[in-house]
């Protein structure tokens, strides 16, 4: 502060020193000698370095000294100016470091909220993509043109022994046992209830449920017979119309329980409501009780009535098998949770390309990672030629698959092996289909160590005649 004090008293000196005239060098008078005669001088001088009468006073005969221009004056104020300009005291120091602290502070928060914003729409774009990728797998594989006579099964069917010998889709045969049980005499109505509630309802949790729930309402009856609260189940509670009411055979249940739909007056509210009323005489309480805990048993241990598939049997001959190799759209066609399972799967086998696996680990995530066909076409090549075709579910065993060979033989007490083209075999066993990765559809050979002589010399066939008659009804 000193320093800048002296540079500006020092400015200001220099200021009124170029204000005092014009100046002169210090050879001047030494010059002058040389060639003129000093003139003395005027009157009222006093020889002292005063004017005369020491007073002060400019003398009237000697001129004032001219002052600065207007343009001196104007730079000079404008070297003050930039010069006020150039102090920076200590107090407007620290306000500037703090002032752009903050600016940098606010310039990172801005950068990292451009960040997130970028990785929030690349994530976007990347569910939209796969989304899109998803539909365009699914209408390709519906759009795909494949002549008729070209696919191996013309589709995957199904049977149902209980109703009939009738052979169709799932859906169909799905919709004939729900008539089915529709149909049965009022008499039969607590089996009946029971196979509606396992049978005609999907997902399974949503079955356990209702089956849990109404095992609760038998169950407080049968410990509080004399409690007429627990007689009682209000169509308004809420985890009877969530859990209870939109299950199949629910209310048939409770009908062949003793139940009765009833209107009472509500005693908090005062408002009537409809409710199930248990219904059962005094007299016959201990007849109802125990009907209750059989109804109760059987609700428990029934097993659903399900689509059997049907196995759609054919027989082929050499060129059949080799013209015949597409599969229909129903073995392609996959569920939501399906495709979202398989782009997960690509996704992580990205990840794993990665890291270094052993070859136990890389066989694992190989089968974890192959493709869950619903359904299988399955040949199984006879060394006289003939091929035998069978339809059947990915998840089936092995042990499944040699009984459908099995029961097609002639001698159905003929020992074989069925091995895969590079000679693996396929012993029975409770391993599935797509265990031993041969969905959607496989070659099997049929192989016997020393077969019969009738059919080692050609005489008879392997498989049964009238299987064999297949060839001709496909013709």
């Amino acid at each position: 502060m000193d320093a800048l004090k002296k540079f500006l008293n020092k400015k200001k000196t220099d200021i009124k020193f170029k204000t005092a005239g014009p100046g002169q060098k210090l050879t001047a008078e030494a010059e002058s000698s040389k060639g003129k005669t000093a003139t003395p001088p005027g009157p009222g001088y006093s020889g002292h370095g005063h004017r005369a009468g020491g007073s002060g006073q400019i003398d009237p005969g000697r001129k004032a000294p001219p002052g600065p221009s207007e343009e001196k004056r104007q730079a000079a104020a404008a070297a003050l100016a930039r010069l006020e300009k150039q102090r920076k005291p200590e107090s407007n120091e620290k306000d500037l470091l703090a002032a752009r602290q903050l600016a940098f502070i606010k310039e990172q928060a801005r950068r990292e909220i451009e960040a997130e914003m970028r990785l929030k729409e690349e994530e976007q774009s990347s569910s939209t993509d796969r989304r899109i990728s998803e539909v365009d797998m699914t209408n390709a594989m519906s759009q795909k043109v494949v002549d008729p006579a070209a696919y191996a099964v013309a589709g995957v069917f199904f049977t149902c022994p209980l109703i009939g010998p009738e052979v169709a889709s799932k859906s169909e045969i799905e919709e004939m046992i729900k008539q089915f049980l529709r149909d049965q005499p009022e008499e039969e109505l607590a089996i009946t209830s029971c196979l509606m509630i396992h049978s005609c309802n999907k997902p399974r949790e949503k079955v356990n449920t209702c089956v849990e729930i109404l095992g609760k309402y038998l169950d407080n009856i049968i410990n509080n017979p004399d409690n007429p609260k627990v007689r009682k189940i209000r169509f308004a509670n809420k985890a009877y119309q969530e859990k209870v009411a939109v299950v199949e055979g629910s209310s048939e249940f409770l009908r062949a329980a003793g139940f009765e739909k009833s209107r009472i007056t509500n005693d908090d509210t005062g408002e009537e409501e409809d409710v199930w009323f248990f219904v059962a005489a005094p007299e016959n309480m201990e007849a109802a009780l125990a009907h209750l805990v059989e109804l109760r048993d059987t609700l428990k241990q029934t097993t659903p009535i399900r689509p059997e598939i049907d196995r759609n049997v054919q027989v082929l001959m050499p060129a059949e098998v080799k013209n015949k190799k597409e599969l229909p759209p129903d073995f392609y066609q996959l569920t939501a949770e399906e495709i979202r399972r398989e782009q997960q799967l690509k996704t992580e086998s990205l990840e794993r390309e990665l890291t270094l696996r052993t070859k136990a680990q890389r066989e694992k995530d190989e089968l974890r990672e192959q493709r869950q066909y619903r359904y299988c076409v399955m040949r199984i090549r006879f060394p006289d030629g003939f091929t035998l075709q069978g339809t059947f579910l990915a998840n089936e065993k092995l042990s499944d698959l040699h009984d459908f060979v099995q029961q097609n033989l002639l001698a159905e007490d003929l020992k074989f092996t069925l091995k895969m083209p590079r000679g693996e075999a396929l012993q029975p066993s409770d391993a599935t289909l797509s265990e031993n990765r041969l969905p959607p559809a496989s070659i099997v050979n049929f192989h016997v160590e020393n077969p019969p002589p009738g059919i080692a010399s050609g005489e008879i066939s392997y498989l049964k005649p009238e299987i064999l008659a297949l060839v001709k009804s496909m013709d």
